[in-house]
């Protein structure tokens, strides 16, 4: 039905022509069975209609149907059912909405409106805020000049019990997803809520976890309890750098590692990388291997449900820099290492930062404990050979630390692997760096790695400052004191002590309250009655009032 123009004299006399209706007539007695309730017949003068031709050339300044408090248009309804007023646009094309447009008193096409609609499903105009097909939008452009106000408010009256404002996605109602967002007059109640894309969005509250969204500790390399920035190199064996990463390979010293090592300027919002640099140019051999990595705790990982049919997709993103360029590989593996799944990354343009994104699938085979044992290790590949190389982008039951193809960074001398931003996420999609607050990521550091020494002290400095102790002795009976750690640590740790001048293994003691004796050799000789949580210290048939040390304490995975 094509409606034209009615005119005042058509309603007056109940009588609407064909020529006003392009299908047809509508008699008086159609008008007389409408319901007052439905349309009021006052609406219907010469006064207040608006001519079709009138709206859409923008031209329309007069009187409108209805009044200043009355409504223009009203439908009321009786029935068990919703009752609904509904616009259709029957076109498929680029361009196809439909659309409820409300403009204020200073409003225009250009700005100054509030738009409710949905986009055809074949909608596709890059030019519009919304881009995608079928997408429903609620979307506002203040008028020009509204620089103190302008805004799209959303709120609720004090009228009703609850008066929260609920956000879903995946259906809502009885049966269905609890609210992803509730605020309400007691606070905000997230899950899974993503603010923004890729790497520069916020996720609040991935997967069940309300905090703690990334599972790599320190991976913004901050925190570098053992070496307070010094060079390392590598060796046979697990050589830690920043706290929670290490390094390793299987011939010795083909490269160094340090925090901050290179001294380049880094991606915006971080202060710290860790830095890698080739020693020579070595040849990797089959069997031969070099990585960076950082083993979670099972503990930290139960809720991804891996090796079950309930494991979660999780995503690793992390900054890169590198003198080479190429296709470089990495590993996430099981404790046991059967359970490897390849990744490769491409860094395109050589000594720039590049934002790396990768996504995989949760394994749903495999044991991942969920202990306090290894969960899963992150491995960096530096030069792997084909023994330790596997097929990227699939699970595999073997103990693989690269991916095949992988550049190797040994390979060439001076060359340089710079890493930050090292994220862990559940997820099929980077968010936002989670940054935690220094005294937060310390304390995580420190359930693995802890030391008496001040953060920014070395090991074996020469310094009273942070030393440990208590009165273990009194007149010759000796005693013994217990010695607290900052936080628990993930297990009994292993220690190392040094006295006040920084000789190792050995502890400090005063004679009579006041001197100072170094190099003190009481039996048992430092701590014992290691725990998670303490050690004891003790002085054994002397005449000794007051024994104090330095120590490190290691409960690595």
């Amino acid at each position: 039905m094509a409606l034209n123009r009615i005119n005042a004299d058509s309603i007056a006399d109940g009588t609407v022509v064909a020529s006003d209706i392009a299908d047809g007539t509508i008699t008086a007695a159609k008008f007389a069975t409408l319901s007052a309730n439905v349309v009021s017949t006052a609406n219907f003068n010469a006064a207040n209609f608006i001519a079709t031709n009138d709206v859409f050339a923008g031209t329309q300044d007069g009187p409108q149907l209805g009044g200043a408090t009355n409504p223009i248009i009203a439908a009321i309804g009786n029935t068990n059912n919703y009752i609904q007023n509904y616009i259709i646009n029957y076109s498929n094309t680029a361009n196809a909405s439909a659309d409820y447009v409300a403009y204020p008193n200073n409003g225009s096409d250009a700005n100054g409106w509030i738009d409710i609609g949905i986009t055809s499903n074949t909608f596709n105009q890059a030019a519009y805020n919304i881009t995608g097909r079928n997408e429903g939008y609620l979307f506002m452009s203040a008028p020009t000049g509204s620089n103190t106000s302008g805004n799209l408010v959303l709120g609720t009256d004090s009228t009703g019990t609850n008066n929260a404002i609920e956000f879903y996605t995946g259906g809502f109602g009885q049966g269905k997803t609890l609210p992803r967002m509730r605020i309400a007059n007691n606070g905000v109640t997230i899950a899974n809520l993503i603010i923004g894309t890729g790497n520069t969005a916020v996720s609040l509250g991935a997967g069940n976890a309300t905090r703690f969204k990334n599972r790599i500790i320190n991976g913004a390399m901050v925190i570098d309890q053992r070496n307070v920035g010094a060079s390392v190199t590598q060796s046979t064996s697990a050589t830690y750098v920043v706290d929670r990463f290490f390094i390793y390979g299987s011939v010795a010293s083909k490269f160094t590692a340090q925090q901050n090592g290179g001294s380049v300027t880094l991606p915006a919002g971080y202060i710290n990388y860790l830095g890698i640099t080739s020693s020579s140019a070595y040849t990797v051999g089959a069997s031969d291997e070099f990585w960076l990595a950082q083993r979670i705790e099972g503990l930290n990982i139960a809720d991804l449900a891996w090796g079950t049919a309930n494991a979660k997709t999780v995503t690793l993103s992390f900054q890169i820099y590198s003198s080479l360029t190429g296709t470089f590989g990495g590993v996430l593996k099981n404790s046991a290492g059967n359970r490897s799944y390849p990744f490769t990354y491409t860094v395109s343009s050589a000594s720039t930062w590049t934002s790396i994104s990768i996504t995989i699938a949760g394994d749903t085979t495999g044991t991942w404990l969920t202990t306090n044992g290894i969960g899963i290790s992150v491995i960096f590949g530096l030069g792997v050979g084909s023994t330790g190389s596997g097929t990227a982008g699939a699970w595999a039951a073997a103990n693989y630390n690269s991916a095949t193809g992988a550049t190797s960074v040994v390979g060439t001398s001076g060359a340089t692997f710079y890493i930050t931003g090292v994220q862990l996420e559940v997820g099929s999609s980077a968010t936002g760096f989670d940054y935690r607050d220094i005294t937060t990521e310390t304390i995580m550091c420190q359930r693995y790695y802890t030391k008496s020494y001040q953060l920014a002290t070395a090991l074996g400095t020469a310094t009273v400052l942070g030393m440990v102790g208590g009165a273990v002795g009194l007149s010759n009976l000796g005693g013994t004191t217990t010695i607290p750690f900052p936080v628990q640590m993930r297990s009994a740790p292993t220690m190392s002590f040094w006295d006040s001048a920084g000789t190792a293994s050995v502890m400090t003691a005063t004679s009579n309250g006041s001197t100072m004796i170094n190099n003190n050799t009481t039996s048992p000789n430092g701590p014992f009655n290691i725990t998670q949580n303490n050690f004891w210290i003790t002085a054994n048939g002397i005449a000794t009032y007051v024994m104090f040390l330095h120590y490190s304490a290691t409960a690595e995975l």
